[in-house]
């Protein structure tokens, strides 16, 4: 399912915007995910992602969002920014659920500055 759904989301964000297809994505539960499928997750989709051309941050955050939010668990979708001196301005995606960040927290991520929460649904 993973695969499917990132795939899908990879494809619509180049011919979509986002609000778009947030229009179209559950509601998130108010319950925080299980650790046992929080670590399922990343992996699904992390594996998935190698595999996805175009899969960057947002698609896989959106995934992840969708394939808890149609369980009923809570998560939401942040956005951060940076722009390091002499670079270009960056921006990332990550899923975060009960606190803890779910997938896009590799590498640099802690370094971007939050900008925003999104909550499809609401």
């Amino acid at each position: 399912m993973a695969l499917a759904t990132l795939v899908f989301f990879s494809a619509a964000l180049r011919v979509a915007p986002y609000r778009r297809l947030a229009r179209w994505l559950p509601r998130a539960g108010t319950q925080p995910a299980e650790a046992w499928r929080k670590r399922r997750l990343h992996r699904h989709v992390t594996r998935a992602a190698r595999w996805t051309p175009g899969a960057s941050c947002l698609p896989q955050a959106m995934t992840g969002y969708l394939l808890l939010a149609a369980r009923g668990r809570e998560a939401l979708i942040r956005i951060g920014v940076k722009q390091p001196p002499g670079e270009a301005f960056r921006a990332h995606a990550t899923l975060v659920s009960g606190g803890h960040v779910l997938l896009g927290g590799d590498g640099d991520a802690d370094t971007f500055h939050p900008l925003t929460d999104l909550q499809p649904g609401r």
